[in-house]
């Protein structure tokens, strides 16, 4: 999760900018049934909106019914659990926040350019809490980002299954044995 997650969205994949590669390597790998890089190329898809993919799809030459529904389905998911994710900051923040943190700090001061993206780097647990707590209260700040930071890992271990695929773990396993 954390090298994923720490090169950012704007890192090179093979020597090229990940949105001029990551389709073709999709399709690529779905032709050829490397099923283990198949869901972190699926979820380095499902960053793009819908419109963008289907231009990055015609770029790549197209992609097969199925692969394309798995993205796009793999990609509602993800943003359901990344909405359910934003939605529990509000609980999480009143059983966590000191009454002099609750004085002008609220979950609605979230960027909402940040909480549409379909990436977990946008849900950053420092980024987001500092968005709420202005770091006023540095215990309060630190104790609200590692739980949201938790939440994020909990979906990064789940990202497999919104395509279909079984966990992290099992796929490396599966590959091992191939």
């Amino acid at each position: 999760f954390e090298s994923v997650d720490d090169d950012g969205y704007d890192a090179a994949l093979v020597g090229m900018d990940r949105i001029c590669c990551e389709f073709r390597l999709l399709k690529a790998c779905y032709t050829t049934n490397a099923a283990a890089l198949l869901p972190i190329l699926y979820y380095a898809c499902a960053y793009s909106d819908i419109d963008e993919i289907y231009v990055q799809v015609d770029r790549a030459g197209g992609l097969d019914t199925g692969c394309l529904r798995t993205l796009i389905s793999g990609k509602f998911k993800l943003e359901r659990a990344l909405r359910n994710l934003v939605v529990s900051l509000s609980d999480e923040f009143r059983k966590i926040s000191c009454s002099t943190c609750k004085t002008g700090a609220y979950v609605t001061s979230l960027d909402r350019s940040n909480v549409n993206a379909s990436h977990l780097v946008s849900y950053r647990g420092g980024i987001m809490a500092l968005q709420v707590l202005k770091e006023e209260c540095r215990p309060c700040f630190e104790e609200f980002a590692e739980k949201i930071d938790a939440k994020r890992v909990k979906i990064w271990e789940k990202i497999p299954s919104y395509f279909g695929f079984p966990g992290w773990d099992d796929l490396q396993e599966n590959e091992g044995h191939s």
